[in-house]
């Protein structure tokens, strides 16, 4: 457990530390749910359509540059998906 973490927890009394134990042992880490079956083309559009608004929008040129990273991310992604079928 990371200082911040137990930081945090010292700030809780005993039952509610012991409630959040019991759900952090009961749940899932995000990366093992494959229930997050969203097509990588779907996300690859979405980051086009986000680029495109943030240029007309006048976002600040630093979000922008994520923005972009993230479409060739995901087109990449997308012809790798491609070329496996």
């Amino acid at each position: 457990m990371s200082s911040e973490m137990r930081d945090t927890m010292g700030l809780l009394d005993a039952d509610l530390c012991e409630w959040i134990r019991q759900r952090a042992q009961r749940s899932k880490p995000l990366m093992e749910v494959s229930s997050l079956d969203i097509p990588v083309g779907n996300t690859h559009l979405f980051a086009l359509r986000l680029l495109s608004m943030s240029a007309s929008a006048d976002v600040d040129t630093s979000l922008r540059v994520k923005i972009h990273s993230m479409v060739v991310l995901s087109g990449t992604l997308v012809k790798a998906v491609e070329k496996m079928r």
